[in-house]
């Protein structure tokens, strides 16, 4: 009972996401700086129907689901591992802009992940704009070029969290981190520990 005990995370859960047809969702805790869990996903246009392309911390290769929903399901145990003794997560999404299909596109990705994660953590969703998790993580203005912004969050993700392993260089991955990060120091004062 003691064993277990140990293992139970103490400090808050949020679950960062950058929805889109390449995009991540990773897992971070109030108490420590470092990613706990962590998913990447691409879609891969193929004649007989699209597939979905996914990747996760600790697991070698990657995984050909039919359609998103199922990707976010098979990220769902690792949710569950690491909520078994506290409150569920909280989602934090990156807001949605765009134009037509472009728009249409990301509500739908956004509607499968927050759907098939949503048995299992928090209710309400938090949500922030590109320009404002940026400025406020990454200390980037809110015109930044695209491939700057991609850089300073691989980085910041690398250095900061420790993302590493198969998603150390995924840029959707990197920014989904930095998500999480800006919704921890929302819902968290005291988020980042001091000691890093």
């Amino acid at each position: 009972m003691e064993e277990e005990a140990a293992e139970r995370p103490i400090g808050r859960l949020v679950v960062g996401i950058d929805p889109g047809l390449q995009a991540g969702a990773i897992v971070l805790l109030s108490d420590t700086v470092g990613v706990l869990a962590g998913v990447s996903w691409s879609i891969r246009r193929r004649k007989a129907g699209n597939v979905w392309v996914m990747k996760q911390i600790g697991v070698v290769g990657t995984v050909e689901v039919p359609h998103l929903r199922a990707a976010a399901e098979l990220f769902v145990p690792d949710l569950l591992h690491w909520t078994r003794a506290g409150p569920k997560p909280r989602l934090i999404c990156e807001d949605l802009f765009g134009r037509g299909r472009t728009l249409q596109r990301l509500a739908e990705s956004a509607g499968e992940l927050i759907g098939a994660l949503r048995t299992v953590t928090a209710p309400n969703v938090l949500r922030c704009h590109a320009s404002t998790w940026r400025s406020s993580v990454l200390h980037l203005p809110g015109r930044s070029r695209s491939a700057h912004c991609d850089a300073a969050a691989i980085k910041y993700a690398r250095s900061e969290l420790r993302l590493d392993g198969a998603l150390a260089g995924c840029g959707h991955a990197a920014d989904a981190a930095c998500i999480a990060a800006w919704g921890l120091a929302q819902t968290d004062p005291s988020w980042p520990p001091a000691a890093r």
